[in-house]
């Protein structure tokens, strides 16, 4: 890439970009941002997201932004920096992704700075007012690029008489409210919220006849691009839905996917001419993750992750269609919403907290944000191992890079 100076500014509208240091350093930016280059041991990050990779050489490179600044110990970190418009205060959201971190605040001691260590999964929120609290949900998915649906039995659940659900709004804000289709099932089908099932979270309760659909628009339409999905939940065995858009039977259409539990156990992902399953436990509350990779054609590959460990090999698949081919389901097969409106097969017997969505594949770092926000949130067990078999295709770079001193 074009090599940069020092005090060199790189404002980002959108897209991302990565910053590669002499001393291996790399910055990645992901726009709309604004970063500043203050040294071969220095940045300065005024608003929008980085994610740091610092290899051991590099230990003590630092990243400062108007709220303090974070001193890598050997790590990878990320850093939101947004600023309110109504009182101008700035918060700064920090990830340790990997290693650890020390934080400095303004006005606070060296001494001080020292015992203010943060190591890998946990998280801060630094503000210019000069407070701090260790927030384990200071992280915002809305950061990261290609969000297109974001559900969360925390907030946006609207519920009726014996806490039955009526609207599930998207977070996002892309009109995705399951209160705008017309196809909704009636009260008794819906699943209920329930207060304090996962780490004293709320969830939506499926027990085996439930689900939610959400509206056939072009913001859950998926064409060309790939997918990242997270699932919060569990499923008491077999054939059991978290997602579904694609349908089969006497309603079969090739386009659209699913996201499953096995019915040999396991976790399941389903698209045109692609069944990816590895095996896992399903039964108890965990991450669940699928990475769709669909930018190259012809190439095209299916990871699976829980708790952020890797299920198994990457898995290279076929083309298919994801485009959807009927609602957005959450806790149900289509087939059986169609055809057997009274069965319990292949809907959900289990609990739902979060799901996301994005259009694209998230990088190593992106996914290990998301997933460590939600391991941490729902107070679950990161798996030891963060991988488990080989991969069958080499990682892929950023595809835009610049080169620091």
């Amino acid at each position: 890439g074009a090599p940069l100076a020092a005090d060199e500014c790189i404002r980002l509208e959108s897209g991302s970009v990565e910053v590669t240091y002499a001393n291996g350093v790399a910055v990645s930016l992901t726009g709309p941002a604004s970063y500043r280059i203050v040294d071969p041991t220095r940045g300065f990050l005024q608003d929008g997201f980085a994610m740091a990779r610092v290899p051991d050489g590099a230990i003590g490179f630092t990243i400062d932004t108007p709220a303090g600044k974070i001193i890598d110990c050997g790590t990878e970190f990320g850093v939101t920096v947004d600023k309110d418009k109504e009182t101008g205060v700035v918060t700064a959201d920090m990830h340790v992704i990997d290693g650890a971190v020390d934080i400095d605040l303004p006005g606070v001691s060296e001494a001080e700075r020292r015992r203010q260590r943060f190591k890998a999964g946990e998280a801060m929120r630094m503000s210019s007012l000069n407070e701090r609290t260790g927030d384990q949900e200071a992280f915002d998915p809305r950061r990261l690029p290609g969000l297109r649906l974001w559900l969360n039995a925390d907030a946006g659940v609207l519920r009726g008489p014996d806490d039955r659900v009526t609207e599930v709004i998207d977070l996002v804000g892309h009109s995705n409210a399951t209160a705008e289709n017309p196809e909704q099932p009636a009260a008794e089908s819906r699943p209920r919220w329930h207060s304090g099932m996962i780490n004293d979270r709320p969830t939506l309760v499926f027990e085996g006849r439930e689900y939610i659909q959400l509206p056939s628009k072009s913001d859950l339409d998926f064409q060309e691009e790939s997918l990242s999905i997270f699932v919060v939940g569990n499923a008491s065995g077999g054939t059991q839905y978290f997602l579904s858009s694609r349908a089969e039977g006497e309603h079969k259409d090739p386009r659209g996917f699913r996201f499953t539990s096995s019915p040999k156990g396991g976790l399941r992902y389903q698209a045109a001419g692609v069944t990816v399953a590895q095996p896992c436990d399903m039964t108890q509350h965990a991450v669940f993750s699928v990475i769709h990779d669909r930018r190259t054609p012809g190439d095209n590959t299916v990871t699976l992750f829980r708790n952020g460990r890797q299920l198994g090999p990457v898995v290279k698949v076929a083309n298919s269609d994801i485009s959807n081919a009927f609602p957005l389901t959450i806790g149900a097969n289509l087939e059986a919403i169609n055809k057997y409106p009274t069965a319990t097969q292949n809907y959900l017997r289990g609990d739902l907290g979060e799901i996301l969505i994005f259009d694209r594949v998230l990088t190593p770092s992106q996914r290990a944000m998301v997933e460590g926000y939600l391991i941490r949130k729902y107070g679950l067990d990161r798996d030891a191992s963060q991988t488990e078999g080989p991969s069958s295709s080499p990682p892929r770079r950023e595809p835009a890079s610049r080169t620091a001193p």
